[in-house]
């Protein structure tokens, strides 16, 4: 029993070392990271545009492959049971994400160019990383939520169906300096559903339970500001990933990756994710 109080103190120093060195190495990777912040300006990068977006119908019970626009002028049963994609037009859909993509991408101080600026993009003397936007997808599919509700000892339940758009993305990103480095191929998406609002309500008189529901359905407008929206967040996952990977790169053998650090432009600041960010396919 003797031997009990000095293993205890020996125990608590080497946790506090376990986390002092945690601290250090966080510590010198947010120092690592606002240096590779400080130099964005330093960074070029050329954003390549798919020519189509791949349109996906999961709102009907046929099995129908991905198709274009285009198509559905002499395939119009591609379109059947979808509320938005005769509305959408592809060329704007594919212009309203890059605008938002180069313009974020700016907003994090890096150089920018379009498809059409290459000889001017080769000739600058940056570090340079071409990032193709090799396929955009649009889903539009059908969900269902539940809202229950238990009064006096009975249970209610009410099934709400939305209509659901999915935007996904495949990006190559490459490193036109680093000729070992292979193309990085990452993914994201994200859903927009219909707003609404339901609850249950008891008449007065009869007792009787019912549910009043309120939707509003997803419209075009709607559907150009989310592909607004993800063209910005896909250019601050774009930029997270670029960062990340320096400090992958660069931060000392003997000093773990403790986080995937996200950075904020606007407020200068750091903070770390684990799912809000690209995914690498291997």
């Amino acid at each position: 029993m003797s031997n009990k109080p000095g293993y205890c103190i020996k125990v608590m120093h080497l946790m506090v070392l376990l986390v002092g060195l945690s601290l250090s190495g966080c510590s010198v990777q947010r120092q690592l990271a606002k240096k590779f912040v400080q130099k964005a300006d330093n960074i070029a990068i050329m954003v390549l545009m798919p020519e189509h977006v791949y349109m996906v119908n999961q709102k009907t019970e046929d099995e129908i492959p991905a198709f274009f626009l285009s198509d559905t002028s002499d395939n119009p049963e591609l379109l059947n049971e979808t509320l938005l994609f005769s509305q959408l037009d592809e060329q704007q859909l594919i212009t309203a994400f890059e605008q938002s993509f180069k313009t974020e991408l700016s907003n994090y101080g890096c150089k920018v160019f379009g498809q059409n600026q290459m000889e001017e993009f080769m000739g600058i003397d940056s570090v340079l990383y071409i990032v193709h936007l090799a396929q955009m997808e649009l889903m539009e599919f059908t969900t269902v939520v539940e809202d229950q509700i238990s009064v006096g000892g009975e249970h209610y339940s009410t099934d709400i169906w939305l209509n659901g758009l999915n935007m996904a993305v495949w990006v190559e990103l490459n490193m036109t300096n680093d000729t070992v480095a292979k193309p990085h191929i990452l993914y994201a998406d994200n859903n927009l559903y219909d707003s609404f609002t339901g609850y249950y309500t008891q008449k007065f008189f009869s007792g009787e339970i019912e549910y009043r529901l309120s939707v509003d359905t997803i419209t075009t407008e709607g559907t150009m500001d989310f592909v607004h929206y993800l063209g910005r967040l896909y250019a601050a996952y774009t930029f997270d990933y670029i960062l990340n990977t320096y400090l992958q790169r660069y931060l000392p053998d003997d000093i773990p990756i403790e986080k995937y650090f996200r950075y904020d432009p606007y407020r200068k600041l750091f903070f770390s994710t684990q799912n809000d960010r690209f995914i690498e396919l291997e």
